[in-house]
């Protein structure tokens, strides 16, 4: 095999080891860098809740949502993720949510290739939380900072 060659197969595994173990190490600072606990877990999706990321911020409350899926979902044909990290804003006296934030992954814990990144420019939508995952996500949100705020 000539030198050239053999040099740039060499090189080409570096750099693939390199990017693996940068992944490597971005999924493992996702998922032990925060405080994730479960919310909700259904047949293709579990939903956690970054406790530590709970706070008042002008007059609401906000929080970090990891929503991980256990097949890829789209959105319509575009974004094709096996996990979402958004940040909500929470009104715990009318059950309400909105997103602020939101950051679309290709693997599960936020790892992988970052899809789509995006915040709501403005006023987020605030809407009813209507479902069971919704009020269960309301719920704990509500009672992790109702908590923090009592012992505060």
């Amino acid at each position: 095999m000539p030198k050239e060659i053999a040099m740039n197969e060499t090189h080409s595994m570096n750099s693939a080891r390199c990017l693996l173990s940068s992944a490597l190490v971005l999924i493992a600072y996702v998922a032990v860098a925060a405080d994730w606990r479960p919310v909700n877990a259904g047949q293709d999706e579990v939903v956690f809740v970054d406790y530590e990321s709970v706070h008042h911020d002008a007059g609401a409350i906000k929080a970090t949502v990891l929503r991980n899926y256990g097949v890829t979902q789209y959105l319509g044909d575009w974004y094709p993720h096996k996990s979402k990290l958004i940040v909500y804003r929470f009104d715990c006296d009318n059950s309400s949510l909105g997103i602020e934030q939101w950051a679309f992954h290709s693997d599960n814990f936020g790892g992988g290739r970052t899809l789509w990144a995006d915040h709501v420019k403005g006023d987020s939508y605030m809407r009813n939380a209507a479902d069971a995952e919704d009020r269960a996500l309301v719920g704990t949100v509500c009672s992790i900072s109702a908590a923090t705020h009592a012992a505060g």
